[in-house]
């Protein structure tokens, strides 16, 4: 995993005896997923998001480790870090952890509904949604700009709050549902980390808790931006951009820019269009892009690209 703070390797949690987790106790489990610390005591780069996995209820991460003792182990030590000085001396997480790191468990809201509330758990638990949606500081931790969308990996993870014009708030929880369940829905197609997030997660999870999440995150408060000024169609930038747009995007995306549900993103009022970074319609353009295949939606396609020279 590419940082700012350098390269972070993902390590070996098959039960292998030798470099794995096989002689690790279901305990020292615990201790690594909820507060970041190996079994010889060395704590986790907060890359494993234990920051939010401290959510997960004992229940489930007991059944978790017992689905984990049954993955076929694998002898394969893990790469080392390239981490600049100090981020390579992990006594400084000790205090990373002070200043960010909540060790508070999951506690439902009274006041709210039960969907609602095992909506806020996935979101903010197992399935560590602020990890790629919510800005990150200098030093690495959440800003309180929970899930307003952030840079990652050279891409941008949208708002996801309930904002109506850069968040979810113009979508259903139905078409939250869908897009979590498929991968596509009436104007978005999932693709690079958003789409391997569907295909190895999302897409597995049941249509109850599906529209949880959907109804959780309809009920963030986002960014409240206000639309920018129209830009007049006369101008020559707009003028420009319509040509780009007829020549080269109009045969997939039709003419007003309404995509093909399921197949084609769908321009035309899309949140994810108006995010404050280019980073994704930019890369898609220059480097084009592999649709997400699931289950539930087995027409993904891949993102033709044309690279466009300046005239």
């Amino acid at each position: 995993m590419q940082t700012p703070f350098g390269v972070i390797y993902s390590t070996n949690i098959t039960p292998d005896p030798q470099t794995g987790i096989g002689r690790w106790t279901e305990r020292d489990f615990f201790r690594a997923v909820r507060h970041g610390q190996r079994k010889d005591g060395q704590r986790l780069y907060p890359a494993m998001p234990y920051n939010a996995y401290v959510k997960i209820s004992d229940t489930d991460l007991h059944d978790l480790w017992a689905y984990m003792r049954t993955v076929q182990p694998v002898q394969q030590a893990p790469s080392p870090n390239s981490l600049s000085f100090p981020f390579n001396i992990r006594q400084t997480l000790l205090g990373w952890n002070l200043l960010f790191f909540d060790n508070s468990p999951f506690v439902p809201q009274p006041e709210q509904s039960a969907p609602w509330n095992r909506g806020r758990y996935l979101v903010d638990g197992p399935g560590h949604c602020a990890a790629c949606h919510t800005p990150k500081n200098l030093l690495g931790g959440d800003t309180g700009r929970y899930l307003q969308g952030a840079e990652l990996l050279g891409s941008y993870a949208p708002e996801i709050t309930g904002d109506r014009y850069r968040g979810l708030g113009g979508w259903s929880t139905e078409q939250i549902a869908v897009y979590l369940k498929t991968g596509a829905n009436h104007q978005a197609i999932a693709s690079g980390p958003m789409g391997e997030a569907v295909e190895f997660s999302t897409q597995h999870l049941s249509d109850q808790d599906l529209s949880a999440i959907a109804e959780y995150l309809k009920s963030v408060v986002g960014s409240r931006t206000t639309p920018p000024p129209a830009i007049a169609a006369s101008e020559p930038i707009m003028q420009r951009g319509a040509q780009v747009y007829e020549l080269n995007c109009m045969a997939c995306h039709n003419v007003k820019g309404g995509g093909l549900p399921g197949m084609v993103t769908g321009f035309a009022d899309n949140p994810a269009i108006r995010t404050p970074s280019g980073a994704n319609l930019v890369g898609t353009v220059l480097k084009g892009g592999q649709a997400v295949i699931t289950e539930g939606n087995v027409t993904g396609g891949r993102h033709a690209f044309i690279r466009l020279e300046a005239q």
